[in-house]
């Protein structure tokens, strides 16, 4: 059970007062060794506000990879779940440059404050006055109260990031189950240019317009679909992968799809989870100057190391079996392996044990399927 955040809780969390019990408790170490003792240190420090100030020195914590400056950053638990990290809001933003915006589910202000640093004007509202009152001193953008299904705003671009988790927590995939639901926010912003965060996991078919889906990943992992609308759409998909240190590139359904099947060649590479969710595996291929294994399967092949991205240099390939596998890793000594599997019914976890890895080396194991054959590549360690 998290703890339920007060008005009167945010109000003394601001205070000096609130400042310093909150630096207080965040000296403890709060380890799942130490916590029971921690926590009553923390009512001997903190008295009748120790439940909140020690939800926030734990979200705190927990917030490092969402924001730039966690400590100056007050969350509850269901908005830092579903807030967005820095860099991905910030790419976000981009297109809302110079523009007026507005927020209509600014939460505790993740997103408000990417956008404050790129828009014209930009104003954020909720619904709920704990979060707005985090929100207020999260970010200087200005806030209020307001349902975002009757807009205060005229001729701003929209940004909407539905509450998609229900009261216990399981998370909503449906487009009608979210709040507020995408079919009503169609209606009601009919006409303005509108960018909306859902969850990768979607039925893209369940969208109430036409418009762009964007996956966007971060450090190799999906955070979010954004679907645009208006003059914020452009292809249909989009896939954009960014990386901690500054790099980002991005393909499109426009962009050319030749790519071959074919044998397998020197490299393969896994494409990353935003291209293939986006479904342009061909697309992302085609700029490798790579072919796919199998049409339905995504892993890609060419001969020349491409730059930029991970890539498997191929040691040995051949039919797959559990037996034939070991034998090989055996053989080669291989004592560290990743393997990865698309296409097969075959668990990593379940399997690695099962190989009885013993050496010094590392390599990778990729497991697919070509045609209806099961295959084995064996790659040196990317």
């Amino acid at each position: 059970m998290t703890y339920e955040f007060t008005p009167a809780d945010v109000r003394f969390l601001r205070s000096t007062a609130g400042v310093s019990a909150v630096a207080a408790v965040d000296a403890l170490p709060l380890t799942s060794q130490s916590y029971l003792a921690d926590v009553a240190t923390a009512r001997r420090l903190v008295g009748a506000r120790s439940g909140a100030v020690l939800e926030t020195v734990l979200l705190r914590r927990r917030a490092v990879s969402k924001v730039d400056s966690p400590d100056a950053w007050l969350f509850t638990d269901t908005a830092l779940q579903q807030a967005t990290p820095a860099l991905v809001a910030r790419h976000r933003a981009r297109r809302f440059a110079g523009r007026d915006v507005h927020d209509v589910t600014c939460s505790v202000g993740v997103d408000l404050a990417a956008l404050g640093e790129v828009a014209d004007r930009c104003v954020g509202s909720d619904t709920d006055d704990v979060r707005l009152l985090m929100a207020a001193g999260n970010t200087p953008v200005p806030v209020c109260r307001a349902d975002a299904l009757r807009p205060v705003t005229g001729g701003t671009a929209v940004f909407v990031d539905p509450a998609r988790r229900d009261a216990a927590g399981r998370r909503r995939w449906h487009a009608a189950d979210f709040v507020p639901p995408l079919d009503a926010l169609a209606e009601v912003y009919r006409g303005r240019d509108l960018a909306v965060k859902c969850a990768p996991g979607m039925d893209f078919a369940e969208l109430p317009w036409d418009g762009e889906v964007e996956l966007v990943s971060l450090d190799g992992q999906v955070r979010e679909a954004c679907l645009w609308a208006g003059a914020f759409a452009g292809p249909t998909r989009r896939a954009t992968v960014l990386r901690g240190d500054g790099r980002e590139w991005t393909v499109t359904s426009d962009d050319p799809d030749d790519c071959p099947v074919r044998e397998v060649g020197e490299w393969l590479v896994d494409p990353d989870g935003a291209v293939v969710r986006a479904g342009l595996v061909r697309q992302y291929a085609a700029t490798l100057g790579f072919g796919q294994l199998d049409e339905r399967i995504a892993y890609l092949t060419g001969d020349t190391e491409p730059a930029g991205i991970r890539a498997f240099r191929v040691l040995e390939h051949g039919h797959y079996t559990e037996k034939s596998l070991r034998q090989t890793l055996r053989g080669r000594g291989v004592g560290r392996l990743e393997i990865l599997v698309r296409g097969l019914d075959v668990d990593p976890n379940t399997l690695r044990p099962r190989l009885k890895l013993s050496g010094r080396e590392s390599a990778t194991v990729v497991l697919t399927r070509v045609g209806r054959a099961p295959m084995a590549y064996l790659c040196a360690s990317g």
